[in-house]
């Protein structure tokens, strides 16, 4: 009797505690399940801590320009641009923090991490790194290193005070999900900023001015949308913002540096695997991406 193998790397989630919603959108963790490096693309995100439990780990903006991963705990800032990843044998514990935790825990400091790698320490000081770090190293099973990942966050959170901004942040989200929204004067009017307050704001949560952050939303729903479907039904689903499929392909090359041909030609081992996951999370209710497919796509 033949087994179902395996994917490359099995991914696991995990909701954030009561409370923390507006903080962080999940815990997830990796672990390979093959010999040798698995290497893929990762899509424009949000920024993630990182714990690297073991193995070799590197990130970079091109194949040819990663750069191995040398701390036990890092942040990669809000991303603009698809980072490539390479993990060998590796374990990996994350949070993926939201734009409210910019604002109201780490002083509106995003922008200083957009498309960046640094060490945890650079954000929360060295000695709340170290701690944290040594919780998680100590922490046993994946149980464990969410509730380590709790508690810390759940500190912060009980240290900080409301941002005055926090309604015109959550107005922002709300809008960044709705294809009609696509011009920075009608994120303002969502909003009910003027431009340079929006400006202000968004580089603040989000590490980008408006105009580039309409500009990866509007690419990243696209390519969620492509990603559950054949390749040869793409051109059936173009964003409402997109004029055409030069537009689109535009889009391609400047967040990924490729055309979508030649993007949906390469292996994808870390998508497939975590595509596996997600659709775990989507029959079980969980959609923290907002990116189950609708029941005609399934």
């Amino acid at each position: 009797m033949t087994g179902i193998m395996a994917p490359p790397i099995g991914f696991r989630f995990a909701p954030v505690a009561t409370g923390l919603e507006r903080a962080a959108l999940i815990y997830w963790e990796v672990a390979t399940n093959v010999s040798g490096p698995v290497i893929d693309q990762l899509h424009p995100d949000y920024a993630n801590i990182r714990f690297k439990l073991s193995g070799d780990w590197a990130y970079g903006s091109a194949r040819s320009r990663m750069v191995p991963v040398t701390d036990f705990a890092t942040v990669t800032g809000p991303t603009s641009q698809g980072q490539w990843a390479s993990v060998e044998d590796g374990h990996g514990f994350n949070i993926t923090l939201l734009p409210l935790a910019w604002l109201r825990l780490f002083g509106g400091t995003a922008a200083q991490w957009h498309n960046r790698l640094r060490p945890l320490s650079d954000l929360i000081g060295p000695d709340q790194a170290t701690s944290l770090s040594e919780a998680m190293a100590r922490s046993s099973d994946f149980a464990e290193r969410v509730a380590t990942a709790n508690a810390f966050l759940q500190r912060l959170w009980a240290d900080s005070v409301p941002h005055p901004r926090e309604a015109e942040l959550e107005a922002i989200e709300h809008a960044l999900r709705d294809p009609d929204c696509g011009t920075v004067e009608e994120l303002c009017r969502r909003a009910s900023l003027p431009r340079h307050s929006l400006c202000r704001l968004t580089r603040c949560a989000y590490g980008m001015l408006p105009k580039q952050l309409l500009r990866r939303e509007r690419f990243l729903r696209m390519l969620r949308t492509m990603e559950v479907r054949s390749y040869r039904e793409w051109q059936d689903f173009l964003d409402p913002q997109y004029v055409d499929q030069s537009h689109m392909i535009r889009d391609f090359k400047h967040f990924l540096g490729l055309a979508p041909s030649r993007y949906f030609s390469l292996d994808r081992p870390m998508l497939e695997s975590s595509l596996i996951a997600m659709h775990q999370l989507w029959a079980s209710g969980v959609d923290p991406f907002h990116s189950a497919p609708k029941p005609d796509q399934s």
